[in-house]
């Protein structure tokens, strides 16, 4: 089973869902998309089982799901800010420490 769908409107493969590529890069609705093309699936089979056994919902802009932490059920919510989450920083630097932790490899004379 693939997580990788093709958009019907410039075949580019896209993982999991349509949904954001076909507003963002078509500004097209995906129920129009629907309309056009009745038989493109808009999720991935695997996306899909996500949504439904994480009881995935959006109310008011904010996205929730449930997810398992270290054997307790908790509340995931995406789009929110929250008071314990630092602001990203935009002026960090990767040293080289860092790059090794996550993988990153330095190219010489880079």
């Amino acid at each position: 089973m693939s997580d990788q769908l093709t958009c019907p409107l410039c075949n580019k493969q896209v993982p999991f869902t349509l949904v954001p590529h076909i507003r963002d890069d078509h500004s097209v609705d995906p129920l129009a998309l629907r309309s056009q093309f009745p038989n493109q699936a808009l999720h991935s089979a695997g996306f899909a089982e996500f949504v439904k056994s994480r009881s995935v919902s959006k109310r008011d802009g904010t996205l929730s799901f449930q997810l398992d932490v270290a054997g307790a059920p908790m509340t995931a919510r995406y789009g929110v800010d929250h008071p314990l989450i630092p602001a990203t920083d935009t002026t960090f630097v990767w040293t080289d420490p860092h790059r090794d932790l996550w993988g990153y490899r330095r190219v010489p004379g880079g």
